[in-house]
C-alpha cells in the first residue's frame, strides 16, 4: 500500500522545510568562519606573521568548515528517516513499501551512488580568493605564498572529498539498512509482508562502480581508483573490470 497523498505531502512539505533551514545554518556557519578567518588574517599580517595569514590560518578555518559538511553527511540521511517514520506513525499510516520511502530519502538526502550536496559548501576557491582579496588590501607582496596555499588547498580539498563522499555513502547505505528492519519489525506485528527493496539490476551496479570509479580516478589516478573502489566494494580488481567491460 502507497503512502496516502495527504500524508506524502506533509512529508515532503516537512522535509524541504528542514533542508531550508539546514543549508540556511550551514551558509550562517560558513560566513562565521570567514568572517573569524578573515579577522586572524588581518591581525596575522599586521603583526608580521605573513606566513600564518597567508597559509597556516586559511587551512585551519578550512579543516573547520569541512569538518561541519562532514558531520552533517553523517546526520542528514537519518535526520529524513526519522522525519518519515514520526510523520507516518503520527498520521496513522504503515510504511510499506521500501522502494517507496527510499525514493523520499533519495530526494532529500542522496542517492548512494550520487554527490552528497554537503560537498558543495567545501570550497577551495572561495577560501582562496577571500584570503588574496584582504591580504592584497595591504600590499603584501606573497604571490609565491599564494601559489603553495593552492597547492595545499587542492590536496586538502581531495582528502576532503574522500571524506565527505565515504562519510555520506556510508550514512545514506545505514539508514537503508535501518529502512528495511523497520519494515520487517512492522510487518511481523501487523502480519503483513512489506515491499522490500529490490536487489540492484548487473546494470544498476556497473552504473553505481562507473560513478565512484570517476570520482575515485579524479582524487587517486587511474590504478589508485580501481584498487580503492575494489577494495571499498569488496570485489578482487579483475572482477572490477569484468564488470566495467560488459
Amino acid at each position: 500500500m502507497a503512502i496516502p497523498d495527504e500524508v506524502q505531502n506533509l512529508i515532503h512539505r516537512k522535509l524541504r522545510f528542514m533542508r531550508r533551514e539546514e543549508e540556511r545554518e550551514i551558509q550562517l556557519s560558513i560566513q562565521n568562519n570567514y568572517s573569524a578567518m578573515q579577522e586572524e588574517v588581518q591581525s596575522s599580517i599586521v603583526s608580521g606573521a605573513v606566513g600564518r595569514a597567508v597559509i597556516t590560518a586559511p587551512l585551519e578555518w578550512f579543516q573547520d568548515i569541512a569538518a561541519s559538511a562532514v558531520c552533517l553527511s553523517i546526520q542528514w540521511p537519518e535526520k529524513v528517516w526519522k522525519t518519515i517514520v514520526d510523520l507516518a506513525e503520527s498520521s496513522g499510516v504503515l510504511l510499506h513499501n521500501s522502494k517507496e520511502v527510499n525514493a523520499i530519502v533519495d530526494e532529500y538526502a542522496w542517492n548512494i551512488g550520487a554527490e552528497p550536496f554537503t560537498l558543495g559548501y567545501v570550497s577551495p576557491v572561495a577560501l582562496e580568493e577571500l584570503v588574496i582579496r584582504e591580504v592584497s588590501r595591504y600590499g603584501v607582496n606573497a604571490d609565491d605564498l599564494f601559489a603553495a596555499l593552492q597547492k595545499q588547498l587542492n590536496h586538502e580539498f581531495r582528502l576532503i572529498q574522500c571524506k565527505v563522499l565515504n562519510s555520506a555513502r556510508t550514512a545514506r547505505e545505514k539508514v537503508g539498512i535501518e529502512i528495511e528492519a523497520y519494515l520487517l519489525s512492522q510487518a511481523s506485528r501487523n502480519g503483513n509482508t512489506p515491499e522490500l527493496a529490490i536487489i540492484e539490476s548487473p546494470e544498476e551496479r556497473k552504473e553505481r562502480l562507473q560513478h565512484w570509479l570517476e570520482q575515485e580516478v579524479r582524487m587517486r589516478g587511474k590504478s589508485g581508483a580501481i584498487n580503492r573502489t575494489a577494495e571499498r566494494e569488496g570485489i578482487s580488481r579483475q572482477r572490477l573490470s569484468q564488470i566495467l567491460d560488459r
